[in-house]
């Protein structure tokens, strides 16, 4: 099993000293199948953002696109989900505790695909491997918005 998503997320968040929670393997695939059932109706889909409905999400074709977060996470708390590299049906995540940890993470990492949610599942974001962040739920009008800024 190749496990190089995860020990980067690590290695980035211990250099910019982000604290952040390793989320065990059965939470991360049970937050991954609600985020899946309530934004594509089909909790077994394997790419969500394949099957998300575009009249219910935004989105934006933005390699740098992912550096938003921080204006919408903020101060909360947010699960990051991903496939492991050559795992399809690994799903891994961590539990970052602000925006800025995870943008600084992020900017530290190399590029992958992930998913942002909440214990809620109130809304999903993507960063795909197209450099498209999509968005929806509670994040799709926050999208439109930084869209509309540009």
């Amino acid at each position: 099993m190749i496990i190089l998503i995860k020990n980067e997320i690590m290695n980035a968040a211990e250099k910019v000293g982000a604290h952040i929670s390793l989320l065990d393997n059965k939470k991360a695939i049970q937050i991954y199948e609600r985020l899946a059932e309530k934004y594509t109706n089909n909790k077994n889909t394997r790419w969500i953002w394949e099957n998300i409905s575009q009249e219910n999400s935004e989105s934006i074709h933005d390699s740098a696109a992912w550096r938003w977060l921080d204006d919408f996470i903020k101060e909360k708390s947010t699960f990051l989900l991903f496939h492991e590299i050559g795992e399809q049906k690994l799903v891994s995540g961590f539990e970052f505790y602000n925006g800025i940890d995870l943008v600084s993470v992020l900017a530290e990492s190399f590029n992958f695909e992930f998913y942002l949610t909440n214990e809620s599942i109130n809304y999903f974001i993507c960063h795909n491997h197209h450099d498209v962040l999509i968005a929806a739920g509670e994040a799709k009008e926050w999208l439109q918005s930084k869209i509309n800024q540009i």
